[in-house]
Formats: C-alpha cells, sequence, structure tokens
C-alpha cells in the first residue's frame, strides 16, 4: 500500500506505473496532512478497513515546510506501529515529490534546486499541467524510470536527506521486484 501527501501528482504518477507494470493489489490512498499526522489517519483507515492485510505501508512525503521535529516524530511513529504485522515507511522528497519526476528527463544529481524552480521546468516542458501545474500531462515519461533512478540523488527511507534528493527510486525498485514476483 502507498499513502500520499499529495491528492494530484503523486496519485497520478503511481496510479500510471500501476497500469503500466500491472500491480493491480497495490492500494494508492492520498492523505494530505503532514507527516507526523499523516501516519495516524493512516493506521485509522487502515483499522477500519477489515479487508487490508497489508505487510508494508509506505508513506510518501515531502519535506516542503516540515520540521526536522515533524520528521523525527514521524519516523517514530512509524517505528512504533511497525511493531504490529505491518512495517511502515516513509519515502521523503525533499524538496517535493516534483524531484522525482524531473528526474525522468534531466540529469539533477548534485544540484540544489527549490520545488518552484523544478515545478516551473516541468511545466515549461508541458510535464506538469492544469488550472495549479499539479496533473500528469499525457505526455509525461512514465517509461523512463530507469534514467530517473540514475538522474536524482538518493536517501534512505526515513530521512529527510538533502535538497533535491528523493527516496522514490528505492520504492520504484521495490514495486518493480513486487511486479517481477506476481509473475
Amino acid at each position: 500500500m502507498l499513502v500520499v501527501q499529495g491528492k494530484v501528482t503523486e496519485v497520478e504518477y503511481f496510479e500510471r506505473l500501476r497500469k503500466q507494470w500491472e500491480i493491480p493489489s497495490l492500494r494508492i490512498l492520498p492523505i494530505s496532512e503532514s507527516p507526523e499526522r499523516m501516519i495516524d489517519s493512516a493506521l485509522v483507515k487502515i483499522d477500519r478497513d477489515s479487508n487490508a492485510r497489508y505487510s508494508e505501508v509506505f508513506l510518501v512525503v515531502d519535506v516542503d515546510d516540515t520540521s526536522d521535529k515533524q520528521f523525527e516524530q514521524a519516523f517514530r511513529a512509524a517505528r512504533r506501529a511497525s511493531r504490529r504485522k505491518t512495517r511502515y515507511t516513509f519515502v521523503v522528497s525533499n524538496e517535493s515529490f516534483e524531484t522525482w519526476l524531473l528526474g525522468h528527463v534531466q540529469d539533477i544529481r548534485r544540484r540544489s534546486m527549490g520545488r518552484k524552480e523544478i515545478q516551473q521546468i516541468l511545466k515549461k516542458q508541458h510535464l506538469l499541467v492544469g488550472a495549479k501545474g499539479k496533473s500528469l500531462s499525457d505526455k509525461f515519461p512514465i517509461s523512463k524510470v530507469d534514467d530517473a533512478i540514475g538522474q536524482v540523488d538518493l536517501c534512505d527511507y526515513n530521512d529527510v536527506g538533502k535538497v533535491c534528493s528523493t527516496a522514490v527510486p528505492r520504492l520504484v525498485c521495490h514495486l518493480r521486484e513486487l511486479r517481477t514476483n506476481m509473475r
């Protein structure tokens, strides 16, 4: 299961990846809250779903304006929640998920770009569209996942990382393994 902080961009991206990679069992749940609140909401929603038997829940979040203290609380909450039958893991992008998206078309390793600059580049290339520039365009190169993995700075799960880094490549590689194991 993926719990994503964004209601549009992240949902669209992982839905496309789910369809392309044929992972029908992958559930994507948007919860637009700060990381430390997000895990509590996820626990409540999962507990309410009697059919929910997830061995892993990945929480995909942005740094945005979240403080280090909030992340520490969130990471602690994930460790506490993981003592149950499900492992909870944060997948952080610093500053935003768009860092990962830009990696599909541009090498941004060892760069320090803010969220606005990244969004402007993606909009200028018509990869993000819509009134708020949050929707993936039809021409977004979702198939360039391998390029993106090699063109972004990587951080660990449950780690904020440095500006312009992301743990999404780790998640994507994990999803690819799931896909392979399903066949």
